[in-house]
C-alpha cells in the first residue's frame, strides 16, 4: 500500500530530535506525503490533531526516538492497528529498525509500500484490589514487580491458569513478552524468545534459591502474581514507564490487539539481534 499520510511520534526533549524530525517532514513533503502529529508533540512543522483523529488519519506512524518513545507510541496506537516504524535517535534501540542514515536512504521504498510487517504480542494487565480490577494497562515489553526502595527481598506467589507455579523469595519478578525478552528479562538471566512467537516469559530477579529458573508458558495463559508477605515495599512497573504500588494481585494476559512493526524487507530479526548484541554471526577458525 502506498503511504499518503504519516503520523509522527517523537521524544521532543531529546537534543537534536526536533531538527531531524522537521527535516523528515520536508522529505515527506518532497515525496508528496502529508505529515501530522498528535496534540502533545510540539515544535514540528506539521498539522496537529487530537489522538483519536490522528490515528484515523494516518497510514503509518514514524516514531523518532529510542525504545522508550516506541513503547509509548505502541500503547497508544495498537488498538487502531496502525503500522509503526521506529527511527533510532537514542542508544541501543531494539524496537527502532532504522538509523537516521537508514531513514534518509530507505524512506522512498517504505512510502511506496516496499516493507514487511512483524506482529508483536502485547499484554493486558489488570491490577486487583480485594478481588476487583482497579487499574488496567497494556504493555509491549514487560510487567515487573520488585522490592522498590527497600533492600529486603519480596515473597511473590505466582499462579498460571489458577494453578500455583511457585512462591518466589527474590528481589522481584518479570513477566515479559517475546519482544520484552531482550529487555529487563534478558538482564535478569531470562532467555531470548524470537518476536514472532507468542509466549509469556516468567523470570525471577535474583532469587534466593538457585533452583529457581525462568519459565515460558503459552500466550493463552492467565498469569497472576501476588505478595505472600508484607506489601509495604512492593512496586509494579509496566514497560519501565508506568509505576504504582501493588494493591492485592496483578493479572497478566495476552492483549487482543497487537503491534504492527514495520521492517525493511532486506532485514531479518536475527540480523537485528546480531547487530544489537554484537554477535559475530559465525564461528571461524584459522589454521597455521
Amino acid at each position: 500500500m502506498k503511504i499518503k499520510t504519516v503520523g509522527i511520534f517523537s521524544n521532543i526533549q531529546k537534543l537534536g530530535n526536533i531538527e531531524f524530525v522537521n527535516k523528515a517532514v520536508d522529505i515527506f513533503a518532497g515525496l508528496g506525503v502529508k505529515s501530522v502529529v498528535p496534540e502533545k508533540i510540539t515544535g514540528v512543522s506539521a498539522d496537529v490533531l487530537p489522538i483519536e483523529r490522528f490515528l484515523e488519519a494516518v497510514d503509518m506512524v514514524f516514531v523518532f526516538g529510542g525504545d522508550g518513545t516506541f513503547l509509548r507510541a505502541a500503547r497508544q496506537c495498537c488498538k487502531a492497528g496502525v503500522p509503526l516504524l521506529g527511527i533510532n535517535t537514542g542508544s541501543l534501540g531494539f524496537l527502532t529498525e532504522f538509523t537516521k542514515s537508514d531513514f534518509e536512504k530507505g524512506i522512498g521504498k517504505i512510502l511506496s509500500g516496499d516493507y514487511q510487517i512483524a506482529e508483536l504480542m502485547m499484554f493486558k494487565i489488570s491490577v486487583m484490589d480485594k478481588g476487583k480490577v482497579v487499574n488496567k494497562y497494556k504493555a509491549l515489553n514487560d510487567v515487573v514487580i520488585n522490592r522498590g526502595a527497600f533492600s529486603r527481598a519480596v515473597e511473590i506467589k505466582v499462579t498460571v491458569d489458577g494453578e500455583v507455579l511457585n512462591e518466589y523469595y527474590a528481589d522481584g519478578l518479570i513477566v515479559s513478552t517475546p519482544t520484552g525478552s531482550t529487555a529487563h528479562s534478558l538482564s535478569a538471566g531470562g532467555p531470548i524468545v524470537v518476536q514472532k512467537m507468542e509466549a509469556m516469559i516468567i523470570t525471577p530477579i535474583c532469587p534466593h534459591s538457585l533452583s529457581n529458573r525462568p519459565v515460558i508458558v503459552p500466550s493463552s495463559s492467565r498469569v497472576e502474581f501476588s505478595l505472600s508477605g508484607s506489601r509495604e515495599s512492593a512496586k509494579l512497573t509496566v514497560d519501565g514507564q508506568i509505576g504504582l504500588d501493588v494493591k492485592d494481585s496483578v493479572v497478566v494476559e495476552k492483549n487482543v490487539d497487537s503491534v504492527k512493526l514495520v521492517r525493511p524487507r532486506e532485514k531479518s530479526y536475527f540480523e537485528i539481534l546480531r547487530e544489537k548484541l554484537n554477535w559475530s554471526g559465525s564461528f571461524k577458525t584459522s589454521q597455521k
